[in-house]
């Protein structure tokens, strides 16, 4: 990516065109460059440059839309407070979503130092248990008082691109194996979306729609595109084509062909 360097004052008057522009309602991407033209020339906007100033200051938020003219509203920006009591709240929150994870895990999601990611345990220490998983090394924790879960994971279910599982943990080797890794995350930062089967990765999926041109011509029908990583049976199948049949009555994509391949 090219290197595109701005004087805090440039990016401070930047910011604020773009909040002028959103000060009306929730904006698509397109319609934010169109009230913006200075973002076309930035670049990196296709990996979010133009939005992640204020998403990064808390004052942006996701207002809904589908594939392709996702809008985005202003929102009001969360009171300050201190440090501490932020990294406290931080990996509770993490622990409760993700448990049971390593502080490894933790500092890998957050982005923040190994010093940072101790500073945050011992905060939080009196909310969170430590437990260990049968066949896996290493301390994990879980959140005192936070969700059970009971029994195990099953079924067949898509996750879409960059999902918070993927992204989550450092040590995937829990439901990516390491040689499948290379087939999940591809170059220049790409997170394919995944198929999930009884709590692991068994294969990715694309989604084309109706609209996409395709090697010059135009799909009929939107066609979700399966390369699986194992042999499924037919009942795993069957509840794959289902979940793929939903997806596509949710984005109101019509009756969708499904082409399936095999590593």
């Amino acid at each position: 990516m090219t290197r595109w360097r701005m004087s805090d004052h440039e990016l401070d008057r930047l910011l604020d065109e773009v909040r002028a522009a959103l000060t009306d309602g929730p904006l698509t991407r397109y319609e934010i460059h169109e009230r913006v033209p200075f973002l076309r020339q930035v670049p990196g906007t296709g990996w979010g440059v133009d939005v992640m100033g204020l998403a990064y200051l808390g004052e942006l938020a996701l207002a809904g839309g589908v594939t392709g003219s996702t809008k985005f509203r202003l929102i009001e920006p969360p009171a300050a407070i201190p440090h501490e009591e932020a990294l406290r709240l931080l990996i509770l929150r993490y622990f409760e979503s993700y448990e049971p994870a390593t502080l490894d895990d933790f500092r890998y999601w957050a982005g923040i130092s190994a010093v940072h990611a101790r500073q945050a345990l011992l905060a939080a220490r009196p909310g969170l248990q430590e437990v260990e998983v049968e066949g896996w090394p290493g301390v994990r924790y879980v959140r005192i008082g936070g969700t059970e879960h009971e029994g195990e994971i099953f079924g067949v279910c898509l996750l879409p691109k960059f999902d918070s599982l993927l992204m989550g943990y450092r040590d995937k080797s829990l439901f990516l194996p390491d040689r499948l890794k290379p087939l999940v995350f591809r170059k220049a930062g790409q997170v394919e979306a995944t198929i999930l089967k009884d709590g692991r990765v068994c294969g990715t999926w694309r989604l084309a729609s109706a609209a996409t041109a395709a090697k010059n011509r135009v799909l009929r029908r939107p066609t979700f595109s399966f390369e699986l990583y194992r042999n499924l049976g037919k009942r795993d199948l069957a509840r794959l084509e289902q979940a793929a049949h939903r997806l596509a009555r949710r984005l109101r994509l019509g009756e969708p062909e499904l082409v399936f391949r095999s590593l």
